[in-house]
């Protein structure tokens, strides 16, 4: 698929894998689709992985913590469906790896590994409570 210049139209809503809380069952849920902002962009997933330590933190076996409720995953190849506005480099069709490790854009010590874990720190778990509960398993 060849990159294009206009953002693909997207569907109000989703489908999305859910983890509600340690030891709960994910959950199959219809979502809304995200919206694209300044500093940000949409990727349709392609393929994404199953990381042994999301199953370990379902399990409540992992050392780490995590937003609840959250779209979880760790990596995953994409399209990008959407572009913000200020988007310079990235353009919608073009293929795409996402990463999970985010660090705050004026903190770099804020980091939270996106659909995982929520950080180390208090800042961090708050960057990813308000910003970064929905990862790639939708």
């Amino acid at each position: 698929m060849a990159t294009t210049e206009e953002n693909t139209a997207l569907p109000a809503t989703m489908k999305a894998v859910v983890l509600t809380g340690v030891n709960q069952p994910l959950e199959l849920r219809t979502v809304p689709v995200p919206q694209v902002t300044p500093g940000s962009v949409i990727v349709k997933i392609i393929c994404t992985s199953n990381d042994r330590g999301i199953q370990e933190a379902a399990l409540g076996h992992a050392r780490f913590t995590f937003p609840r409720p959250m779209i979880p995953t760790a990596r995953a190849v994409g399209r990008v469906a959407q572009i913000g506005p200020d988007t310079t480099s990235l353009a919608p069709g073009q293929l795409v790896l996402v990463e999970p490790h985010v660090r705050a854009r004026d903190d770099p010590d804020v980091q939270i590994l996106w659909g995982m874990w929520d950080g180390p720190s208090a800042q961090s778990k708050k960057f990813a409570r308000d910003n970064w509960t929905d990862a790639c398993m939708a």
